[in-house]
Order: structure tokens, then sequence, then C-alpha cells
């Protein structure tokens, strides 16, 4: 077991093995099974499913033996571990037969409100949400049954595995859409979660579905609520823009403390796409500070953006209005990159829009210069249907025009 804590798994196999061997010899078939039972959970963390059902079914075998004509919770455990080597192996009828199986044995041994029991009712509630198409309804019952167990046995709400049923179910009633039931759970768990100093053991994807719901059905005041506890205990980016969005919508008196805002996330994760674009859209371009966006936007070069940041940025600015902030967004592009080509045709066709015909001569030059070097004439084809082109044409008829004269 100590090689098993400190990970050194083939050194725990090894002790295993041997203790087997040892307890065969002295003849003490429950130490044997014992030693079995640990290598299957071995073999299963290994993800050798099937090799880990044969152990287990071996050990099913044993115990029988040992245990014949009464019933054995012990059992139940094992059937519970075949059940999830099923799971995982997307076997899920079969997962499901096991788990029935696991459920009468351990009733029989205990009794049905045994927290065995309710434990076995939560395993059949969380393999209706490992289906292709989850059976909400079902798993509701299971956990609904589940949570009655653990009220009835007067168990504490702290206690790990009872809120983790309490978390399931506020998912499952607002997956059913019973929003305002799945809320009202959750928000209570969130304060088990604070008083036990766990927010970050909570299941991320059920915090993000439901600040999700209240920031688009505007209760911002519950939506808060989540917000800061998160942000006060397992900040993440996502918490940062919806809080910093939730304050474009609705000004505040008084700026929020530093440590609640979105520059501050920003320190946090310098570079994040989420955060960095909130700050550009939201509050660089509007205000027209091009310094400072020319600032932020090297830290995107990244896997979210990569390159291609300047050309994201030059349309959040066109998109906004603002076609002189574009142009100086894709003049910072083609300076940091010169062989990306794609800054300066961007670049043409916006200076274009703007009739700044020199500049456009100026930039078209390497463009050319390029493609004919890959032998590609698709920008004279542009430049010469541009109004570049009409311009200087118009420029040069007038010019011949006044010598005739």
């Amino acid at each position: 077991m100590a090689y098993l804590l400190q990970g050194m798994t083939e050194k725990a196999f090894e002790a295993y093995n041997k203790s087997e061997e040892l307890f065969r010899k002295w003849k003490r078939q429950s130490g044997v099974l014992t030693c079995k039972q640990n290598l299957g959970l071995l073999t299963m963390n290994q993800e050798k499913y099937e090799e880990a059902i044969q152990i287990y079914e071996d050990c099913m075998k044993g115990l029988e033996k040992i245990h014949f004509g009464s019933t054995y919770h012990e059992l139940g455990n094992l059937m519970t571990n075949i059940a999830l080597c099923y799971r995982r192996l997307n076997r899920l009828d079969d997962a499901e037969k096991m788990y029935f199986r696991s459920l009468e044995m351990k009733a029989a041994a205990v009794g049905w409100e045994h927290t065995y029991v309710a434990l076995a009712y939560g395993n059949l509630a969380t393999l209706e949400l490992y289906r292709e198409k989850p059976n909400y309804e079902k798993a509701l019952e299971y956990n609904i049954k589940t949570t009655e167990i653990y009220k009835l046995n007067e168990i504490s709400e702290d206690d790990f595995q009872y809120r983790k049923f309490l978390e399931n179910q506020a998912m499952i009633l607002y997956r059913l859409g019973r929003h305002d039931e799945g809320v009202t759970l959750f928000l209570h768990v969130l304060d088990i979660l604070v008083r036990n100093k766990a927010v970050h053991q909570r299941i991320k994807t059920v915090s993000n579905e439901i600040l999700q719901y209240l920031f688009n059905n505007k209760r911002y005041v519950e939506a808060e609520q989540v917000l800061l506890v998160l942000l006060e205990h397992d900040p993440d980016p996502v918490s940062y823009f919806i809080l910093d969005f939730m304050d474009i919508l609705q000004p505040r008196d008084q700026p929020r403390p530093q440590h609640l805002t979105l520059d501050h996330g920003l320190t946090i994760w310098p570079g994040d796409a989420t955060l960095c674009q909130q700050k550009a859209v939201k509050h660089l371009i509007p205000a027209g500070a091009t310094e400072e966006l020319l600032q932020l936007l090297p830290t995107m070069i990244n896997a979210d953006y990569n390159t291609a940041v300047y050309n994201a940025a030059a349309k959040w600015c066109t998109d906004a209005g603002r076609d002189d902030m574009a142009v100086e967004v894709l003049e910072a592009g083609h300076k940091a990159y010169p062989d990306h080509i794609a800054y300066e045709t961007q670049l043409i066709d916006l200076l274009n829009k703007l009739k700044r015909y020199p500049e456009i001569l100026v930039h078209s030059k390497n463009v050319f210069e390029v493609e004919k070097r890959q032998s590609r004439s698709v920008l004279g084809v542009r430049l010469c249907q541009s109004d570049v082109w009409q311009h200087r044409y118009c420029q040069g008829n007038a010019q011949q025009g006044s010598m005739h004269e």
C-alpha cells in the first residue's frame, strides 16, 4: 500500500503478488482474495479494464465459496468495480446490470436505508448521465433516493459524498429545464463548498452553465453572488470576463476593488484570449486607446490566435467603426511579421476604403514583388479594379487633356 500511495505502481504489483504467494502458502484464502482485489484495483487504474474484470470475477467466486449461503457486502463492492470497468469500456448496459446486482447485494447485507445503498443508487444515477442521450429523469429518480437516505441517516451535508450528490442533483434539475430549482440547490451547495473551503472541488461545467443562465436571464444579483464566491476562492478567466461584462451593462457608482477587475485577471493570465478580447473590444477600442491596444496584442501570440491576432484585432476595430485604428493595427502586424502578406492585402483593402491612395501604392509594391515571384497576379487584378487605379488613371487623363489644350 505504501508503494501505491507513492505512485510506485510496478513496486506495488510486485508486493501484492508476493503477498498473494505467501497467503497461498499459509492457506489463508481471505488474504489471497484481499491481495487479488488490490491487484484488480491497480489493473483498473492502469486502464486495463478487461483484465481487471477477470481478476474481480475470480475474487467474486472465491468470496462466494467462503461466504456460501450468506450475504456479504464486500461482494457488492466487487460488483461495483466490475460495473465501473464496464462503464469505462462504454458497455453501459452491462454496467447497469452489475450496478443493480451490487445494489441488491448491499441492501440484503446492510438494509435498504444504509449509506452503502445510497452510494449504489448514486452510481446508477451517474451511469444515466454517461449515456449518449442522458436520461435525466431516471438520473434524478436515483439521485433523490441517494439524498433521501443521507437525510434519513442524518449525515451532515458537509460530507464529501453527500454534497457531491446534491451538486449532481442541482445539475440534473437544471438540465431538465427545472432552472429555478436547479439554481436554488446550486447556490445552497455553493454555501456548503465555501464553508468547507472546497470551492475548487465544484463541478465547473455546472457552475459555468448556471452562471450563463443567470447572466442571459438578467438575474445579475444571483450571478454576482456566484462570481464573487468564485473569484474569492477559485478564480478563473471566465469569471473575470462575466463580471466585467455585467459592470458594463450595469455601471457601478464606485469601482470594484482591484482584485476583482479585468486588469487584475490579465495580470494572472496575461494573453488569455477571452480577457484580452474583452479588454480590447469593450475598453480600448471604444476609448480610441490605440497605443494600449498595440501593447496588448503581442501578449496574445499563443495557441488561441497565433500571428492572426492582428487580423482579428483589425476586424474588432472596423466592427466598432474605428477604421483608423484598424489601419494602425495592420501596420503593426506587418511590421512584426513582414512576410505575412495577408496583413498587407487586408491593409490595402482598408486604405482603399478610406481613399488613402498614396499609402496603397507604398504597401502594394512589396505584395507585387512577392506575388510575381510566386507567379500570381491576384493582387494585380484586385488593384486594377480598385479606386486607386481609377484615381491614377483619371489623373493621367487630366494631365494629357491639359497638354493638348
